[in-house]
């Protein structure tokens, strides 16, 4: 008799809320890790982007050195000439 389960169930709203909430707070924990997932990519994509840009922004530079430096060289030879 001890073994026996009871036939009809008593509603608990407590258990219920309960459900209800960790449902919930599955849900908002999962927004939140696609949010700071999608943080993590952005941060990430903007640092790749200013370091090309960086680099060649540095690359520029020394083309516009060299052409300086070419420059010079031919005004020198130019006004040696002349």
């Amino acid at each position: 008799m001890t073994n026996e389960k009871p036939k009809f169930k008593i509603f608990d709203p407590v258990a219920d809320i309960a459900a209800k909430f960790d449902f919930y707070i599955k849900i908002v924990i999962a927004i939140l890790v696609v949010a700071v997932l999608t943080m993590l990519f952005m941060v990430a994509t903007m640092l790749i982007d200013v370091w090309k840009f960086k680099e060649d922004i540095s690359s520029e530079r020394k083309n516009e050195m060299v052409l300086t430096e070419q420059s010079a060289k031919i005004n020198e030879l130019s006004s040696s000439i002349e």
